[in-house]
């Protein structure tokens, strides 16, 4: 489980030092050369006393000096800017957005600093800051509906086998599926006792029973629905009969003890909600963020897997693809390039949702019945569904706003906001990867 490995770093900066400037840029990801990730230049005094009221002025450079000369004029500017001790946007022109915090909020939101950098529109964060305070006790943190205290990232066989190499032990259950070269095994057909599987070169089939495996995800890319109950290959879990065969093909030696323990190992990581992990949110490939299964399965490491009652799992699988948690994914992301989604757990705990059990009856219904219409809609990629209000996401959206008791004039004056403002911000983090 991804752990806040810096958290004890950030607490003691905010503890023990006035941070007077931070000084970022949407020009591109960061200040150096042929650097991936973002960078920020921080300015911080070492002063225990009096930090509580004192102001951090923030700075997102719109445009990087060409020259010492240009370096020096922006530099002035931030300063005359920062003697406005005001609160918010305090200064934006075409070259800079200045924004101004005291360091009592700064250390109030320790657990993630980057929520002060992670819109180009700052009345983003307000927006989201005025919705939970509208929704009150309708809204709830995510880690009091999960069971065994998820979330966990999704499997790597790497956590037992020296080498890794998980594509082997899948089952694909389409040809289209085959994208690696350690994609080799493909479903042929499905028994009452099991399965048939057809190695892709040799040819050879062997037939594996059902408490050999489990349902898994190989992959999210390429799936544009959420629910995946119908659409999910197979993994090996356990040793069979046949499973020296199976695995004589990948050259590498898989004893019995190995199986077992990958076997209980397997067990602990299945789920029915799942929540995309290191995905561009901006690619033509990414439509669906949060996916649902009607029985326990299993996915790759690049999600997050949780475990929910089913009522739960399909009203959280709506709002995980809502616009609303579009605005709160942007928000807490950990920064890593652009417009990459990467959570860790405690993040994810902390997420809100809808409080269901402070729902009706018929507002539970109501939900269940937008999942059924739109379990099974090809989604068309996130950046189209908010350019075009793609119909299913203006239905889900508005369901949702409903139950949090908006009505119709104030859902369709949010989401009037919400759609253009959105797709700008991703809009402009793929520009940010891009430079």
């Amino acid at each position: 489980m991804l752990t806040d490995g810096l958290l004890k770093v950030r607490e003691f900066l905010t503890a023990h030092y006035h941070i007077e400037h931070i000084i970022t840029t949407w020009k591109r990801a960061a200040f150096s050369e042929n650097a991936q990730f973002r960078e920020v230049l921080l300015v911080a005094k070492k002063e225990a006393s009096k930090i509580k009221n004192a102001i951090c002025t923030i700075t997102e450079l719109k445009v990087l000096p060409h020259d010492l000369n240009e370096a020096s004029k922006m530099a002035e500017k931030i300063i005359q800017a920062s003697k406005n001790i005001g609160h918010g946007v305090v200064y934006d022109d075409k070259d800079m957005q200045v924004s101004s915090f005291t360091m009592n909020e700064i250390k109030n939101s320790v657990d993630n600093l980057f929520k002060f950098l992670a819109f180009s529109d700052k009345k983003l964060i307000d927006l989201w800051q005025s919705i939970i305070k509208r929704c009150g006790n309708r809204l709830a943190v995510l880690a009091k509906y999960l069971k065994n205290g998820g979330p966990l990232e999704g499997i790597a066989l790497g956590q037992l086998l020296k080498g890794g190499g998980i594509g082997y032990f899948y089952i694909h259950r389409t040809q289209e599926r085959i994208l690696k070269k350690e994609d080799v095994w493909l479903l042929k057909r499905i028994h009452k006792d099991g399965i048939d599987a057809e190695h892709k070169l040799l040819r050879i089939e062997v037939h594996i029973p059902w408490n050999a495996i489990r349902s898994a995800l190989r992959r999210f890319s390429g799936f544009n629905t959420f629910d995946i109950s119908n659409k999910l290959d197979y993994i090996i879990v356990s040793d069979f009969p046949e499973s020296k065969i199976f695995f004589e093909s990948i050259r590498k030696k898989i004893s019995p003890n190995t199986l077992s323990r990958w076997n209980t190992y397997t067990h602990r990581h299945l789920g029915n909600l799942f929540l995309v992990n290191h995905a561009d949110v901006s690619a033509p490939g990414t439509s669906i963020l949060g996916y649902y299964s009607s029985e326990m399965a299993l996915v790759p490491r690049s999600m997050w897997v949780m475990k929910t009652p089913d009522i739960s799992a399909k009203i959280f699988t709506l709002w995980l693809n809502s616009s609303l948690n579009i605005l709160q994914l942007l928000l807490l992301r950990r920064e890593t390039r652009g417009a990459y989604l990467w959570f860790v757990a405690s993040d994810i705990k902390k997420f809100l949702v809808p409080e269901i059990n402070k729902m009706s009856e018929y507002e539970i219904s109501n939900l269940l019945q937008i999942f059924d219409k739109h379990s099974n809609v090809p989604f068309p990629c996130v950046l189209e569904q908010l350019r075009g209000r793609f119909w299913a996401r203006v239905e889900i959206d508005k369901a949702i706003l409903k139950v949090l008791g908006f009505n119709e004039t104030e859902t369709n004056q949010l989401l009037d906001q919400l759609y253009p403002a959105l797709a700008k911000e991703i809009e402009q983090l793929k520009t940010l990867m891009q430079g």
